[in-house]
């Protein structure tokens, strides 16, 4: 069985979804892992993992969501996970799955003065 780990850093900040699936593309496109030439790397493993640092958003953001991480509502916050409307929509990243949400998402924050 072989593994295939992809740790990535893509586009942040709120408007700019494109360009985190850009990246993901070219990414995962660029990648020479496994020695098969021509054949995506996705193909070449049994298993790819692909984390990190993706800088999905939910929707747009603010104090809605921040409102619903409080209250543990993570099944709201599913629904506007620009992440997961594109594996859905199968736009991006097809073939690949992620857990549900069950725990308070991490994102940048400002502390209270």
């Amino acid at each position: 069985m072989s593994l295939c780990f992809v740790n990535v850093h893509l586009a942040a900040h709120q408007q700019q979804v494109s360009a985190r699936n850009e990246d993901a593309i070219q990414i995962l496109g660029g990648l020479r892992l496994g020695g098969i030439e021509g054949v995506d790397v996705t193909q070449q493993h049994h298993f790819t993992c692909f984390f990190g640092d993706l800088n999905y958003r939910f929707g747009s953001g603010g104090n809605q969501v921040h409102k619903l991480i409080d209250e543990e509502r993570y099944d709201v916050l599913t629904a506007v996970d620009e992440l997961k409307i594109l594996l859905k929509e199968k736009e991006l990243l097809y073939g690949f799955c992620e857990a549900p949400l069950t725990f308070p998402p991490s994102f940048k924050f400002k502390v209270p003065k």
